[in-house]
């Protein structure tokens, strides 16, 4: 999949690489100018195109957000909600690294403005470590941000730890990350109203991922918060983990962000035994079968984790992450519906432009499934989903693993899958970082 930034001239404002051939891409950018084009005339016959689907089999997906135009270049494999859900976060990560109001305010000034300006350096090395991420990561589509398994004693000291790193330096925001950019723990002031969506840290998660330095000032926009400024940020990498606080107010001495940072750090260096045991994501492997891969969410407070390596028949990490992503379709579209979180994700970042807050980017209206299972057998992997209010579990495994003396594997599946889904629902508590109140 590949996907595209255009201006309102239809120029590139960014072009990720994936998946296409020299030849196809050069084809591609000439017909940018065209694409443009058909939107200006979809939107004078007051129609929104969302999807072009060519002779080829490459469907072409449009996400108009003025001043800029979001296109991805799609098999026919890939759901449609999926790709756009995907676009839409793209947007919010450009938003986060230009805000909406300075993009608007350039292209008023200069329609014709070459952007690509201002994404060299660590702009650029976003969006493509997110883009990168579509293939290996299923935030995009689950809505939900990944979580470090730790055990609860240490998260709480860990927790408490950030809590003081806010009071020290006077932050709005501190958020701590280990080095694949999972989540371990967020906490909010006071002063800031609100903790930060699944998609705000998603994109923060991002960030840990491209750092280069062990300590960095920039500056930070949260779209899905406030997509009007900036806030000022200090990020320190140690061990491991990076610990980001952001505030309000220009940071004046480095040295007090310095200390209470580094304060947060040390308490992720070393753990007790029994708490590494917990850490090594034994809670997420299926008893005795090590080549049953997992993905499980919580929908309380929008995170996931998942299991490492995937059943050698199931074709790698990225097909049973699309064969995942097929099945949440099929079970939260109702007769072929889009899932609305991409129109969520918009309509909460037009919220927050805007001097009223929406209530959605505080997790509220959840989408919620229409049909709660899926059992799929590809090959010789089965694979099954379950999804209501609270939890969505995905499971795929070697048929042979859930194989019944007669052969069946879909009663076995089933059975395995329930009680799997019990036991991760059991140790909710060490798998996910639920904030207090305060946090």
């Amino acid at each position: 999949m590949t996907f595209f930034v255009l201006s309102p001239a239809g120029k590139p404002v960014f072009i990720s690489r994936g998946g296409l051939s020299e030849e196809e891409e050069s084809m591609y950018t000439g017909l940018m100018a065209t694409a443009r084009a058909l939107l200006a005339f979809a939107d004078s016959r007051f129609h929104g195109l969302r999807v072009f689907k060519s002779s080829s089999g490459r469907h072409l997906h449009f996400l108009d957000c003025p001043p800029l135009t979001f296109l991805a270049v799609a098999d026919a494999t890939t759901p449609g909600p999926v790709t756009r859900a995907r676009l839409a976060l793209l947007h919010a990560q450009v938003a986060g690294l230009l805000t909406q109001p300075a993009l608007c305010a350039v292209y008023e000034r200069q329609p014709g403005y070459d952007a690509r300006r201002l994404l060299v350096g660590s702009g650029d090395r976003m969006l493509r470590a997110l883009v990168d991420g579509f293939a290996t990561r299923p935030c995009s589509f689950l809505g939900a941000v990944p979580v470090r398994v730790m055990g609860c004693g240490r998260r709480r000291a860990v927790t408490d730890g950030l809590r003081r790193a806010l009071c020290a330096s006077g932050s709005a925001f501190g958020v701590l990350f280990d080095s694949e950019g999972r989540l371990v723990s967020s906490s909010a002031s006071s002063v800031a109203g609100a903790a930060l969506c699944a998609w705000d840290l998603i994109l923060l998660g991002n960030l840990c991922r491209v750092l280069e330095q062990a300590e960095t000032v920039l500056s930070v926009c949260l779209p899905f918060y406030d997509g009007r400024g900036n806030f000022y940020a200090y990020a320190r990498q140690h061990g491991g983990y990076t610990v980001i606080l952001l505030t309000g107010a220009e940071i004046a001495d480095v040295e007090v962000f310095r200390e209470a940072s580094m304060a947060v750090l040390g308490l992720c260096c070393g753990c007790p035994d029994g708490e590494a045991d917990c850490e090594r994501n034994g809670a997420l492997r299926a008893d005795g079968h090590p080549e049953v891969h997992i993905l499980f969410k919580t929908s309380r407070v929008n995170q996931y984790v998942m299991s490492g390596p995937c059943p050698p028949s199931a074709g790698g990490l990225g097909e049973v992450l699309g064969r995942y992503a097929r099945m949440r379709v099929g079970m939260f579209a109702v007769d072929g519906a889009d899932v609305p979180m991409a129109e969520q994700m918009l309509a909460s970042l037009e919220a927050s432009r805007s001097s009223r807050r929406s209530r959605l980017h505080r997790g509220r209206g959840q989408i919620r499934p229409f049909h709660g299972f899926r059992l799929e057998c590809v090959g010789a992997t089965t694979y099954v989903a379950f999804a209501n209010a609270d939890a969505e579990l995905y499971v795929s495994m070697d048929s042979s693993v859930v194989a019944g003396r007669d052969g069946q594997t879909h009663a076995g599946a089933v059975e395995f899958a329930t009680a799997l889904r019990a036991r991760l629902v059991r140790q909710s508590q060490r798998l996910f970082y639920f904030p207090e109140p305060n946090d």
